[in-house]
């Protein structure tokens, strides 16, 4: 399997958004593990093996069609329905204890702060968000609004647009499918985004074929990896050294590249210059000496 790098662009170029969406399982929440975890469980019940191929095959469906999915192709002896039921009773005893995934909670709060609407547009049922929202609360609230595959406005689930087109219209101020940009990890949800018009960041699975991962508009190993101002949106702020206040470390950094302070603030020259020592916060007696010599002769200059 090939790897996929750190970041590999496509092609096309980056468009400024203002709206994001959010996937919930495998981009937000690590409960993909959850779900196949489940699915396993139930074939195991049955004596039947759920391969791996197909469990590429039905991540990041719906509730429903991966339960018909697996009981077609597995051929267990119980029905869609019947699967489904004991599929959403495993997982909702798990998902309020899967965790995030990296970047997920510092991107999500950064948006928020920085007033970028967001949504959350998820292929879950409502009953695994409420119950992945009861044991996140605060983090759910940073959400405009949510939108599930069984929401009444929704007739098809991903790989359709539907979800990701009722939750862009469900923002107050209605945005264009294009002004808004999809967070995804699964080629469903990345076709289903695409359709809708929609640019999309993905995710993927390590363990997915880096075929599946070709109409995203660009593909990240991780959220921590996303940098918002290449889509229009306000960037991280800079995280000063744990301990140090910003302005601390250009006092102790003169070199520093991008520092705010000396691009926005121009430096006014002083009578008294002294010598930076990065071994010893102590100022020598030679440098002294220096300094006032230094002094002497300006003042000097100025009487004559």
């Amino acid at each position: 399997m090939i790897q996929i790098p750190v970041k590999f662009y496509c092609t096309r170029k980056f468009k400024k958004v203002t709206h994001c969406l959010f996937d919930l399982d495998g981009t937000v929440l690590d409960s993909e593990v959850v779900y196949q975890k489940a699915i396993r469980t139930i074939c195991e019940k049955y004596g039947k093996t759920y391969t791996k191929d197909l469990e590429n095959e039905c991540y990041g469906a719906t509730d429903r069609d991966l339960s018909e999915t697996v009981v077609q192709r597995v051929l267990l002896p119980i029905s869609v329905d019947d699967f489904e039921h004991q599929l959403t009773d495993l997982v909702g005893k798990d998902v309020s204890s899967a965790p995030l995934l990296p970047g997920a909670e510092r991107l999500l709060t950064h948006l928020y702060d920085s007033k970028v609407p967001i949504a959350l547009a998820t292929n879950s049922t409502e009953r695994a968000v409420r119950i992945a929202a009861h044991a996140r609360p605060k983090l759910f609230a940073l959400f405009n609004h949510k939108v599930c595959a069984t929401d009444p406005e929704v007739d098809r689930g991903k790989p359709h647009p539907d979800i990701y087109l009722v939750a862009a219209s469900r923002f107050p101020t209605k945005p264009k499918p294009g002004h808004c940009l999809v967070f995804e990890d699964s080629e469903i949800g990345v076709i289903a985004a695409v359709a809708a018009g929609m640019q999309v960041v993905m995710i993927p699975d390590r363990r997915l074929d880096r075929q599946k991962t070709r109409q995203a508009t660009i593909v990240l190993r991780s959220l921590r990896d996303f940098k918002p101002e290449e889509f229009g949106l306000p960037p991280f702020p800079e995280t000063p050294a744990k301990g140090k206040p910003t302005s601390a470390r250009v006092e102790q950094d003169p070199k520093a590249e991008n520092n705010e302070t000396k691009k926005d603030v121009p430096v006014q020259p002083t009578a008294l210059l002294v010598e930076y020592t990065p071994k010893s916060s102590k100022i020598s007696k030679m440098s002294k000496i220096r300094a006032q010599m230094t002094l002497l002769m300006d003042k000097k200059i100025l009487v004559g």
